[in-house]
């Protein structure tokens, strides 16, 4: 077995490698090759910081990881780690952090951080015994959207550039990785963005994937929340695109939008952990 970074190695071969791992996850899914290319663009994936383990020449576990500043620190965030069945019970992921942890503090990053889904114990240990401490809890929505009432005195229109401060002084939480400003810039030309004006004020903002069919951010500033500004952004997207969305990665400890999401009439699936290991 030997290890080594996933630069050089095709998409395709790590596409290969990735639905194998994944064929029989606590939530089985697969990728396309369009769709593997948009999560290593959106997630800003990196192959000379990502990890593979190969028997025999060929890749059979992996660790994904992607790049950004976030409070001044460099980040790495694994995008997703995985073994082929076949292959498991020897601790590869162990083994590929002890390979990939001194690439990363030689190259300067503070922290890694990842999301693992609470019901996958097994991983969970493993990223445990790695040195990773969980940080927060984060719940996951899809479902169709209750459309209604609006708010006479908002408009909705297009959001033409995002300024940082102002929308992240709407925000109780920082968004995750996917969902995060580095994210949503890299997906910006196919993101719609919508927000709620009164008069000339904005009040509260949406980032949606049409592609992926999930809101990414979705915002309102504290002065104006129970106006049911949220709901008229949500309504918007639900007529003019589609009623059945997501949203994935909200704050367990942020109670009002929780709620509301499910008064929306999304479920909550999935919830997983955010674990974060610090490198200095």
């Amino acid at each position: 077995m030997t290890f080594r970074t996933l630069q050089g190695v095709p998409f395709t071969t790590i596409l290969d490698t990735f639905n194998e791992a994944f064929s029989d996850y606590v939530v089985p899914f697969k990728l396309s090759l369009e769709q593997l290319e948009g999560k290593i663009k959106s997630e800003n994936l990196n192959p000379e910081i990502s990890v593979g383990a190969f028997e025999d020449g060929k890749l059979v576990g992996y660790i994904l990881h992607g790049q950004d500043i976030i409070n001044k620190q460099l980040y790495a965030y694994n995008g997703g780690t995985g073994v082929i069945p076949e292959m498991r019970g020897q601790k590869l992921t162990m083994q590929m952090y002890k390979f990939i942890i001194p690439v990363l503090i030689a190259k300067g990053f503070d922290k890694i951080i990842l999301e693992v889904i609470t019901i996958n114990k097994p991983a969970i240990k493993i990223y445990e015994a790695t040195g990773f401490k969980i940080s927060r809890t984060l719940n996951c929505y899809k479902g169709t959207v209750h459309t209604g009432n609006t708010t006479s005195d908002i408009n909705i229109k297009t959001l033409e550039r995002y300024d940082r401060e102002k929308l992240q002084s709407f925000w109780d939480w920082q968004p995750s990785w996917s969902n995060s400003f580095m994210a949503i810039e890299q997906l910006k030309e196919s993101n719609i963005a919508l927000g709620a004006y009164k008069q000339d004020a904005l009040t509260g903002y949406i980032i949606y994937n049409p592609n992926t069919k999930r809101i990414q951010q979705l915002a309102v500033g504290k002065e104006y929340r129970r106006h049911r500004i949220a709901s008229q952004l949500l309504n918007v997207i639900a007529v003019d695109y589609t009623a059945e969305m997501a949203m994935i990665n909200v704050d367990d400890k942020d109670i009002a939008t929780n709620a509301f999401l499910e008064n929306m009439g999304l479920q909550k699936p999935v919830v997983q952990y955010e674990m974060e290991m610090s490198l200095r």
